[in-house]
């Protein structure tokens, strides 16, 4: 053979002999190779790195691949490949998505280190990290997400989208100098103000409850606290967007009631939807803590059990209960199943205001990761969820 052959086309040779078990190349090595090959048979060329990888094994294990072809040595001395390398477009960006609800989009090229610490984010930031494909990354837009994310990532050669980079300066400058100026007794901001008063109600001590609990979702402060220690009060002065509540502890009717107060209609519930059983207990005991509280709720419950699993009734107790109403605005109760989100729900505007879990599954799974921007999540239960930071109510 001329040693004109391509150190590529000598990756081949050696493939074909490496396509069963062989005892004079280490496992690691033999895998790699075996890769690599396949990848230039699927049409796909070597990278720089992994040529210079392929010439390192192969320099580490020359005697075995001398025996495939006795020229091998001059092959790799030489050097020459058939193509020119492929060239991995590289490409690293923080900006704002507003193609819906604004958000974070971190997007870049495959890098395990990168992935590593978007990874390691997920117990710092607000939400959770919604993952379009292989190279985006969503998180909701808020002032924690914003330092969290730019504290991390702007030394790695990211280009950041001008605002953002202002807004993490900015938060940075609040935290050195710890103003309040997020105190919402002592905002300056009149357009802020406005949206408050709006949305939330007069900023006064007689409007702590309502203030407390919508704090999260519009990014202010309140110091003040509510002296009475009820679980309306307890909920709206929570730290976290998610909290616990024994299911030992607290009726589910108390719940409800508490929900009311906070006026948190409309309520996203979260059942299992795997164990008819449970889910039927579940939705008995939603219905009647509605009851309970003189509310005539319209109830849209869109998951059913095959009939071979139905074996309580489940699917028959939502239609004897009228709990099938088609979705729209005034559906003041949705139930779906935790593994599945409704395609119509996702193409509706129907939001919920407050989400009860009766799973401590409810994570990073499409639902979760579509309904993240809810700023009171409940998860109900007898054990308190062990992933996320999560304020234990009761």
């Amino acid at each position: 053979m001329s040693v004109t052959t391509t150190v590529d086309q000598l990756l081949l040779e050696v493939a074909r002999q490496l396509s069963s078990p062989c005892d004079n190349v280490p496992i690691k090595d033999r895998r790699i190779l075996l890769s690599l090959s396949k990848q230039l048979l699927q049409g796909k060329f070597l990278t720089e790195n992994q040529a210079n990888l392929l010439v390192k094994i192969f320099n580490e294990n020359l005697d075995f691949v001398s025996s495939v072809n006795n020229v091998a040595a001059d092959i790799i001395n030489l050097n020459v490949w058939s193509t020119k390398f492929r060239i991995i477009e590289r490409i690293r960006k923080i900006s704002i998505d507003r193609s819906g609800d604004p958000r974070i989009k971190v997007e870049f090229t495959y890098d395990k280190r990168l992935r590593s610490k978007l990874s390691s984010m997920s117990e710092q930031i607000q939400g959770s990290i919604s993952v379009c494909n292989q190279r985006e990354f969503y998180l909701v837009l808020t002032e924690k997400n914003i330092l969290v994310v730019l504290s991390e990532f702007r030394r790695d050669h990211f280009t950041i989208d001008e605002n953002l980079l202002n807004f993490y300066h900015e938060i940075r400058n609040i935290i050195k100098t710890q103003s309040n100026m997020y105190d919402v007794f002592s905002l300056t901001d009149e357009k802020f103000k406005k949206i408050i008063t709006d949305r939330v109600g007069e900023i006064s001590v007689n409007n702590l409850l309502a203030l407390h609990d919508k704090k999260i979702k519009y990014g202010y402060k309140v110091f003040e606290q509510i002296p009475e220690k009820t679980l309306p009060s307890l909920i709206a002065q929570r730290n976290y967007q998610k909290i616990f509540i024994d299911r030992n502890q607290v009726e589910l009717t108390e719940i409800v009631n508490s929900v009311t107060q906070l006026k948190r209609f409309p309520i996203l519930a979260i059942f299992d939807g795997h164990d008819p059983v449970a889910d039927k207990n579940m939705l008995e005991m939603l219905l009647n803590s509605v009851k309970s509280n003189n509310l005539t709720s319209n109830f849209g419950i869109y998951f059913r059990y095959d009939k071979s699993e139905d074996t309580c009734g489940f699917n028959s107790y939502i239609n004897e209960n009228a709990l099938n109403t088609v979705l729209d605005e005034t559906t003041a109760i949705v139930g779906i199943a935790n593994n599945k989100i409704p395609k119509f729900m996702i193409k509706s505007n129907w939001r919920p205001e407050c989400i009860i879990s009766f799973t401590n599954n409810f994570r990073t799974n499409k639902s979760s990761v579509y309904f993240s921007d809810v700023d009171l999540v409940i998860f109900y239960n007898t054990k308190q969820p062990l992933h996320g930071t999560i304020n234990a109510i009761m």
